[in-house]
């Protein structure tokens, strides 16, 4: 049985397929997929980043744990803006392709919560969780 990242990432991959579909009816195809690439790679990238994060903040006391998150999500957000802004300068198809390519995280994330197979308690970490729904499965 995949693990919930392995599922998420593969869902992720599910949907990017789906999403080539609107290249048969777009004259630009080219700029569609190259924007569509970058913004999948993006939001893989950004998810496994946001795992880390929260993996190693959880182990600081609170102060270094809120710089330590914030200047991360910094950098993402520093990371999507140069991916928007160069294709938004090269064309418009290819700006519309990244952001439905960085949709796919959160797209693929609500799909496993609307699946239940994570599911969030309100008084704990999702990531523990996670955690504890795997280790119930084995």
């Amino acid at each position: 049985m995949l693990d919930v990242n392995k599922r998420v990432q593969l869902n992720m991959i599910k949907i990017t397929l789906i999403l080539v579909i609107p290249t048969f009816f777009i004259e630009d195809k080219l700029n569609y997929i190259k924007g569509l690439t970058g913004g999948v790679l993006y939001s893989i990238l950004s998810y496994k980043l946001i795992i880390k994060v929260v993996t190693k903040s959880v182990c600081m006391n609170s102060v270094k744990a809120g710089i330590f998150t914030f200047s991360n999500y910094i950098i993402r957000f520093i990371i999507m803006g140069i991916l928007l802004i160069s294709a938004l300068m090269y064309s418009k198809t290819m700006f519309v392709g990244a952001v439905l390519g960085i949709l796919t995280m959160k797209i693929a994330l609500y799909l496993e919560i609307f699946n239940k197979r994570i599911q969030v308690d309100d008084n704990c970490l999702a990531e523990d969780v996670i955690i504890n729904k795997e280790e119930e499965k084995e």
